[in-house]
């Protein structure tokens, strides 16, 4: 018999301690969970990657496929599926490979949360069939900010997180535990996402950080969110193999207030900091890239050959006034 369809309920029932399982992705660096309510067996599934590979023309779900795997040895049933879009260079998603997976397991596909995704699809509807055919589908774009959805008698309650290079980006509180917004709580440099972000040094990575105000004030109410959480509350990866004396792939909130170097500053004063940050690395930057582009300042420096005319001391070369100069028991 399969397992009853997902049911939702967007309440403001009492939080439950979630189970979380990680898998980590070592081809894209990154984190994906399966978040389950002990109570009901019913699940989220947080950020599910495909695997990159180097040749763009190959599909790999090897890591998706560990979920499903992992889903159907504990007999879950996945109500909903989240992405909180936290990578710099993000990972191509499986999300929708996986809603058909977990379909045919359960007998109803799980909930997509995703407005990145749903608003990729109404580009393709508008380009194929104009923008007077309205759009309709019945995945249901991400949650508004603040606003929460049960799994079971587990409460998903997002976040918005703005100031971090995308509109999407979100954190997904789930009882004691917050996803997608680790990087954010340490305000670490990967947590703008810019199109070259993967291929900058560690010293230039500064330079991608926000450079205006308005920016500056958005990053800094977003980190206050999550610091502002008990100190108790897990903040999970999003990239980055965890530590070996780690517990898990998280931090709780007491730890990252400590690991935070901008803690404490408002955001006039955060804006501050970063620009004179920013300077300090932008400086050797330049200096390194004239290095590699303009010809060697030794080869400048390097003397000319001696001509068959003039007189030859080591390195030095004299012309003909010189010479005349010079005493004849020199010459």
């Amino acid at each position: 018999m399969a397992p009853e369809p997902p049911q939702f309920h967007l309440s403001n029932g009492t939080d439950r301690p979630p189970k979380v399982h990680s898998i980590y992705v070592p081809s894209t660096n990154s984190w994906q969970y399966v978040v389950v309510d002990p109570s009901t067996q019913r699940c989220v599934v947080v950020d599910p990657v495909r695997d990159s590979c180097k040749d763009s023309a190959v599909l790999s779900t090897e890591a998706a496929d560990k979920l499903v795997d992992l889903v159907k040895q504990h007999g879950y049933i996945v109500d909903l599926i989240v992405e909180t879009h936290s990578s710099p260079s993000p990972p191509q998603t499986a999300a929708w490979y996986l809603r058909m997976q977990f379909g045919d397991w359960q007998g109803a596909p799980p909930r997509l949360c995703s407005d990145g995704t749903v608003s990729a699809m109404e580009k393709l509807w508008q380009r194929k069939y104009g923008k007077t055919r309205k759009f309709v589908t019945s995945l249901g774009k991400a949650l508004e900010d603040g606003s929460s959805i049960m799994v079971g008698r587990m409460k998903v309650q997002c976040l918005h997180l703005a100031g971090f290079g995308t509109p999407h980006r979100r954190g997904f509180l789930i009882g004691n535990c917050i996803f997608g917004a680790h990087s954010v709580a340490l305000l670490s440099q990967v947590s703008w996402r810019t199109s070259s972000s993967s291929n900058l040094a560690q010293q230039d990575q500064m330079t991608a950080a926000p450079t205006n105000a308005e920016t500056c004030n958005q990053v800094w109410s977003s980190v206050q969110r999550v610091l502002s959480l008990p100190e108790s509350t897990r903040v999970y990866l999003e990239q980055g193999v965890q530590s070996s004396d780690a517990e898990g792939p998280w931090h709780d909130v007491r730890h990252c207030r400590a690991m935070n170097p901008y803690l404490g500053l408002s955001a006039q004063d955060l804006c501050i900091r970063w620009e004179g940050e920013r300077q300090a690395h932008r400086e050797p930057a330049q200096r390194r890239r004239s290095l590699l582009q303009a010809p060697s300042v030794m080869q400048k420096m390097r003397p000319k050959p001696p001509r068959s005319h003039g007189a030859d001391f080591g390195s030095i070369e004299l012309d003909s006034v010189e010479l005349e100069r010079l005493p004849r028991e020199v010459l």
